[in-house]
């Protein structure tokens, strides 16, 4: 376990690199079309396309630095008041949801990379073949679906506990 979680935090420390260097690009792209639009009446051809894809690789690359960070969304309201074996069973069966959501998510993902791959998609302004975005997709899924399955592991640990 500690491997999987040492393999995981390097890896995540290349995509954290990826995702801002995705955003930086959506942040530029951003403010040249605002300019360009507003400065010479000529905005960016393909902005939104360009955004779009960085869009995908920011996310893909974030979900699982999110989850193993902790620092996902987490509404406290009715957990906080549990024991602490109860808060790990509940834990245990939200990550497992979430696992099985992820799960359905990667395989669709995968079929529809397939299916992006045999038809040769392509973006329609800049001709960009899209099947490595949609792949990014399931890799992404991949590595969030192992970041869930050690705190999974670590949940049920706890809830073993008396």
């Amino acid at each position: 376990m500690p491997r999987l979680i040492a393999f995981l935090k390097r890896t995540n420390h290349g995509l954290t690199v990826i995702s801002i260097v995705a955003m930086m690009i959506m942040l530029i792209v951003g403010v040249y079309n605002i300019a360009g639009r507003a400065l010479f009446h000529r905005p960016l051809l393909a902005a939104i396309e360009i955004t779009e894809l960085s869009s995908v690789i920011f996310v893909v690359c974030g979900m699982a630095y999110t989850q193993l960070t902790g620092s996902n969304v987490i509404v406290p309201v009715i957990i906080e008041k549990l024991p602490p074996r109860a808060r790990a069973i509940f834990d245990s069966c939200t990550l497992f949801i979430s696992m099985a959501m992820v799960a359905v998510l990667a395989w669709s993902g995968t079929v529809f990379a397939i299916e992006t791959i045999q038809k040769s998609e392509i973006t329609n302004i800049l001709a960009i073949p899209t099947a490595f975005f949609r792949a990014s997709w399931v890799a992404g899924c991949a590595f969030l679906f192992i970041a869930l399955t050690s705190h999974f592991i670590q949940a049920v640990n706890r809830a073993g506990k008396r």
